[in-house]
């Protein structure tokens, strides 16, 4: 009882948690004993808030406790917005859904700035998944913080007019009940000349605006908050939303003392942020994570990054394009059956010509592959109606030029194809619609339980659904646009089955309903670009088997690439989180593409390096392999009989499974192993960096070494020399390249520490992280994992069959799983193969610490981990 009331009376006065409690000590006699061991409970629990295992992220550490105050301690008895939002917006109705969304929103506001003290302000980023649910994050972040002490929200939201207003629509739903905010915004009015700043501020109400990342809008918002007086400002905290934060919002001009426009006035609203929180939202961080660290007026998230959790629901790159691990020896995962390729041929007929001149006479010219897509969007539709008994709105996605009078003549293509089906299926009949569901519906298996759609059942909706679907442009000079909240004569909504046909306000944040199928052709030159144009990404509840995509297959490869690179993200973010090394410590890195295609706008990376490699604690392992080369493949074999020798002399083994775990293994073995293996050229990994980094960082350390086996033969043995003949893995390679094998995934997740047992690979199977857990076990040990890969490897079930293909390998393969030892290391490899910022820190100390103690961290961290830039492209 006394805990509630130190925080309803925090939260009601904007004091801190220890100043109500002296209050309440002086008004209402309360012993300080009880009091005290009151607010340190509450602590505790703020400060267990910050480091909920989920979301994971990077997060400051700072012995500055205005910066790092720990004050939130969570929803409470007599909160009125977060109550208010849950119900406004259906959540309450979720319990299974909405565990996630509290927790995450909980621990992001736990790491904004402590609204109790003024002049208090901090800045974060919150990465998510496209299509994911930002919207809501923010949302619940927004209601929380309010019954917290945040008195004004303002969301940033995009630079298109049809996104502002679809953010404002949502928000204006779910949180602006009557009483409790005052708009600043409406759906139909951006931020414009809003009266009686001061005595707004003076109100108790909460403000809420939503306003475009646009010059005009922008000078309004910072003009109005400059002219309200100073010190209301610092006792009004403001919670500052930038959502598609990676758009518009970085500094794009080179030189440091130049700024883009929109940067400039972002940054000019936040110098008029006496006491709040800047928070990015994007599924696309790269340009976000290359800003200037080093210059306190940019929007670098020097405070704290957080990585949402995929929901359970959500279909994004993973599931699409696939992880880059194995699921499990039995099973791989090469995402599901929804993609298709649309021939380069076919692709050429509908791209328009890059010179305006070439596009005045340019017609767009059907091809068989968008007619297939078309079909299926029809009979998708017809089947989601079949087994839903209901209208639902149900959404195409034609994207393949981003120029904007191309659409108008591929929107005119779309209609004549739609009449002919229209005629077809009146006057001749369903036979090629069957045969494209025949084709193409056994590909994907409900994952929900339920029954399969027949096709009788179909057919009894298909005509409805070919009659009822109309083509609409999406753009710039289109005033028939999306609009999912039509209403017909009688006042009621309209059910959309629509064909969109757009470029650029379709390839970012803009939700397109019920999407079944895209089409997408337009090549993309950078991540950011390529990921947001992903609609497809998203939730499908209750048609989950039915999405699909069409696409070319260098845009797909480059997809499956990208899903690699998100993975290896938040792979990154957690090691940050768990290693204690915050957004102001150390730049987040990205992997560079091995093609032509960019990380992010050349403009806004003039402060990302080529950045030196550490290996500390990461885990890595061999996915590309030389296939017809039998002296390679047999020199690795040799390698690994002869590290398997010394492993024997070790004499300390056991069996995890059907893996056999030899412990304490010398570096001098596994140094003189990887020195001998001969890694595939231009691969992830290089034997000479990664024995580099060995000698100069962990050349003493001891290591545990895993072979790892099929419990039951299937394709043969391997002979490993000293532990004898071994059941080969089977790893089947992509069906592309043909050139050499990549068989995309060779660890499983539990592979990472095998070594520590199986409890804890039943812990790294339920989801926590390995690192985590080998530092739950104060392991310090490297793992060196041995694959051998039978020659024999071929697809082994259906799923497979159209994206793998069999081994062509003479000889058997030896893949190599590595996961090294924590140290604190400097960097060494300097392939230029990953990018990232460096921040300008050094460890701050206070006055009366021994410096003596730290001098070693201080000497290996600063001195190497965070050098000068390095040579590099």
């Amino acid at each position: 009882m006394i805990q509630e009331t130190i925080v309803r009376h925090a939260r009601a006065h904007n004091v801190s948690l220890r100043e109500a409690g002296n209050q309440i000590i002086r008004g209402f006699g309360v012993p300080p004993d009880f009091v005290d061991s009151a607010v340190e409970a509450l602590k505790a629990e703020a400060a267990r808030n910050e480091i909920l295992d989920n979301p994971g992220g990077a997060f400051r550490s700072s012995r500055d406790e205005a910066r790092q105050s720990h004050w939130y301690t969570g929803p409470v008895e007599g909160d009125v917005h977060w109550p208010a939002y849950l119900v406004a917006s259906g959540w309450h109705e979720k319990p299974d859904q909405l565990l996630s969304l509290d927790t995450a929103s909980t621990k992001i506001v736990a790491h904004l700035a402590d609204p109790t003290i003024r002049g208090n302000k901090k800045k974060g980023l919150v990465v998510g998944h496209v299509q994911s649910g930002k919207t809501a994050n923010y949302a619940a972040v927004i209601a929380k913080a309010g019954d917290a002490g945040y008195r004004i929200a303002i969301v940033m939201s995009g630079i298109h007019n049809n996104l502002r207003k679809q953010t404002q629509v949502r928000l204006d739903n779910d949180l602006r009940i009557p009483g409790l905010w005052d708009p600043l915004t409406d759906a139909d009015a951006d931020f414009g000349q809003v009266p009686n700043g001061t005595a707004r501020v003076a109100s108790r109400l909460h403000m809420l605006a939503v306003v475009k990342k646009n010059p005009s809008r922008l000078r309004r918002l910072r003009d109005w908050l400059h002219n309200i007086p100073l010190e209301a400002r610092r006792a009004c905290p403001i919670l500052l939303i930038d959502d598609e934060a990676d758009q518009a919002t970085p500094n794009t001009r080179a030189a440091r003392d130049e700024m883009s426009r929109i940067n400039e006035l972002i940054r000019e609203i936040w110098s008029e942020v006496p006491t709040g929180t800047y928070v990015g939202y994007t599924a696309t961080p790269f340009a976000n994570v290359f800003m200037d660290p080093n210059d306190e007026t940019d929007l670098y998230p020097e405070d704290f990054i957080v990585d949402l959790p995929r929901p359970g629901a959500y279909y994004g790159a993973e599931q699409i394009f696939g992880m880059p691990l194995q699921v499990s020896e039995d099973e791989v995962d090469d995402g599901l059956d929804m993609a298709r390729v649309i021939p380069d041929a076919e692709a050429e007929l509908l791209n328009a010509p890059t010179k305006k001149a070439d596009r005045e006479g340019w017609k767009p010219v059907l091809a068989d592959s968008l007619v297939s897509a078309t079909r299926w969007f029809l009979l998708a539709t017809a089947a989601r109606r079949a087994r839903d008994g209901v209208e639902k709105h149900s959404s195409m996605l034609v994207h393949t030029t981003p120029y904007v009078e191309p659409h108008f003549k591929t929107k005119a293509l779309v209609d004549t194809l739609l009449n002919d089906l229209v005629d077809e299926v009146t006057n001749v009949g369903l036979d090629q619609f069957k045969a494209v569901w025949d084709a193409e519906y056994p590909r994907v298996l409900p994952s929900d339980g339920r029954e399969p759609v027949s096709w009788q059942d179909v057919t009894l909706a298909l005509e409805d659904v070919l009659r009822s679907t109309r083509v609409v442009v999406d753009n710039g000079n289109s005033t028939d646009r999306l609009d999912y909240g039509r209403k017909g004569a009688d006042g009621l909504e309209l059910v959309e089955t629509v064909i969109a046909v757009g470029g650029s306000t379709l390839s970012r944040g803009l939700t397109l309903e019920g999407l079944v199928v895209s089409y997408f052709t337009r090549a993309a030159r950078a991540y950011d670009t390529l990921l947001q144009m992903g609609r497809w990404f998203g939730y499908r509840s209750g048609y989950e088997e039915l999405p699909r995509v069409w696409m070319t297959s260098s845009i797909r490869e480059d997809f499956r690439f990208l899903a690699h690179v998100e993975w290896e993200i938040r792979e990154e973010m957690s090691s940050m989180g768990t290693r204690g090394v915050s957004p102001h410590q150390y730049g987040l890195r990205v992997r560079a593409h091995p093609g032509n295609l960019a990380i992010t706008a050349r403009n806004k990376m003039h402060f990302a390096q080529a950045v030196q490699i550490s290996f500390s604690g990461q885990r890595h392992q061999t996915i590309q392999f030389e296939e017809k080369d039998s002296t390679v493949q047999l020199a690795n074999l040799s390698a690994a009989r002869q590290l398997l020798d010394d492993c024997v002399a070790v004499g300390e083994s056991a069996t995890v499974g059907s893996t056999r775990v030899f412990h304490g293994v010398g570096s001098g073995a596994v140094l003189a192993f990887l020195s001998a293996y001969r890694f595939y050229p231009g691969g992830e990994l290089s034997g000479t960096q990664i024995v580099q980094w060995l000698n100069k960082f962990a050349a003493d350390r001891a290591w545990n070494v895993a072979v790892v086996s099929r419990a039951r033969e299937r394709v043969g043995t391997v002979d490993l020399g000293p532990i004898g003949q071994v059941n080969g893995l089977v790893r089947a390679p992509l069906k592309s390249p043909t050139s050499y094998a990549n068989i995309k995934g060779l660890m499983t997740k539990g592979d990472a520490v095998v070594d520590l047992g199986a409890s804890a690979i039943g812990r790294v199977n339920v989801g926590e992280g390995y690192q985590a857990v080998r530092a739950d076990a104060d392991c310090d040990r490297g793992l060196l994992l041995l694959y051998p890969i039978s020659k024999e490897s071929k697809p082994v079930f259906a799923v497979e069959t159209t994206s793998r293909r069999p081994l062509e390998s003479p000889e058997h393969l030896i893949g190599v799983g590595i996961v090294f030892p924590p140290v604190l290391d400097g960097d060494v490899s300097e392939d230029g193969t990953f990018l990232a910022v460096r921040p300008d820190w050094t460890p701050e100390f206070d006055d009366d610490d021994d410096p003596e103690e730290f001098r070693d961290l201080e000497n290996d961290f600063v001195a190497s981990a965070f050098s000068g830039p390095t040579d590099g492209p």
